[in-house]
């Protein structure tokens, strides 16, 4: 049963890449923000 133990400890690149790639795809997945309760910049007059 040993044997096991070490073949479950090691990882294959199909194993490595996946990890990878998980990674990636949870850095570059926005994170939901609030939304504004009302405008940002009401005292700025607007080009006529």
């Amino acid at each position: 049963m040993a044997n096991t133990a070490a073949l479950n400890s090691t990882k294959t690149k199909a194993q490595e890449a996946l990890e990878v790639l998980e990674q990636a795809w949870a850095y570059y997945t926005p994170t939901p923000r609030p939304a504004p309760a009302g405008p940002a910049y009401e005292d700025i007059p607007l080009a006529a």
